[in-house]
């Protein structure tokens, strides 16, 4: 049957408008790689693993710390 592991490396990032309201209705229903965070280049954002292993990203502008 073959090799069935994921092929794609690196991550998919999707700008939302209200990150904080979406991390709220999935961070107890999905698997979490990383929590809702604000990071120095500008971006809150949290990050998921999808079924088959993908980072999935989903983030707003912050402005920075």
């Amino acid at each position: 049957m073959g090799d069935t592991s994921p092929g794609f490396t690196g991550s998919l990032s999707i700008r939302v408008d209200d990150v904080d309201a979406l991390w709220s209705r999935l961070k107890d229903v999905a698997s979490v790689a990383y929590p809702l965070e604000t990071f120095a280049y500008g971006m809150r954002e949290f990050a998921l693993l999808d079924p088959n292993g993908y980072l999935v990203q989903f983030g707003q502008e912050s402005g920075g710390e």
